[in-house]
């Protein structure tokens, strides 16, 4: 046992702190987020052009993993040191904000302009970053609710109400992410299909790209998810305090 807290200090050395991660995050966003158009665009070119008397050009190239450590060190800038509830919802803003941006300087080097393909990606992946952010630096409210000069019961029945909130939105975002994802990626291949008029090699790689974005979008909802259980967690520890405190008594 006398090893147990210089090991958890050394964990909280190596261990990455969050916005490290959010930042990391945010700079593989930016790879994801232009892949269809950086590899596959210019192999389906050939039919985009037979089918629409029109090609997708790329001008960035290998620079634009510069541009995700850009978006990395923004992210970062904003969301280093402890949360901070009250500045949650600015961080959260200026996290989204941060990587929109990257997005449309991503837009300004793909032909045709908005190119699709990137800017949607883009603002569902800076859409959820902005959320983590949110979720991390907004503290829960219980612990302030432990010390007050209220009633047990009256405690008791505030963090249960926090963790109802908590409890919802996560199920909110859950829910509409697997529908909605879910919607996508059964329709993902018919949808090139019908875009390339069916051509099947173009939909089929296509149906590749869009598919390997999907998956860092799952990834991101994994994340937020992970963030939202552990505010779930510290209000169950509140609770379980509490109705010791209402033994004791």
């Amino acid at each position: 046992m006398r090893y147990a807290r210089p090991i958890g200090q050394l964990r909280s050395k190596v261990t990455p702190s969050f916005a490290v991660k959010l930042a990391l995050l945010g700079g593989l966003s930016v790879p994801f987020a232009s892949g269809v158009a950086m590899f596959i665009d210019p192999i389906n070119n050939p039919v985009v052009r037979e089918v629409y008397g029109t090609t997708t050009e790329r001008y960035l190239g290998p620079g634009i993993f510069l541009v995700g450590i850009a978006s990395s060190l923004m992210i970062y800038v904003v969301n280093h040191g402890e949360s901070d509830p009250l500045r949650a919802r600015r961080k959260g803003l200026l996290t989204f904000l941060s990587s929109v941006v990257v997005g449309f300087v991503l837009l300004a080097n793909f032909y045709p302009f908005p190119h699709t393909g990137v800017f949607l990606p883009m603002l569902a992946y800076s859409s959820l970053m902005g959320f983590m952010s949110l979720v991390y630096h907004n503290g829960i409210r219980s612990t302030e609710l432990k010390v007050a000069g209220a009633s047990i019961t009256a405690k008791v029945e505030g963090v249960k109400l926090e963790f109802e909130l908590w409890f919802r939105t996560l199920i909110l975002l859950v829910t509409t992410v697997v529908v909605g994802g879910g919607v996508v990626l059964f329709r993902i291949f018919e949808e090139s299909l019908v875009f390339f008029q069916g051509n099947l090699r173009a939909a089929y790689l296509l149906t590749i790209g869009l598919e390997i974005q999907t998956l860092f979008l799952i990834v991101l909802v994994i994340s937020v998810a992970w963030l939202m259980f552990d505010k779930l967690g510290q209000i169950s520890d509140v609770m379980k305090e509490l109705k010791k405190d209402s033994r004791d008594e």
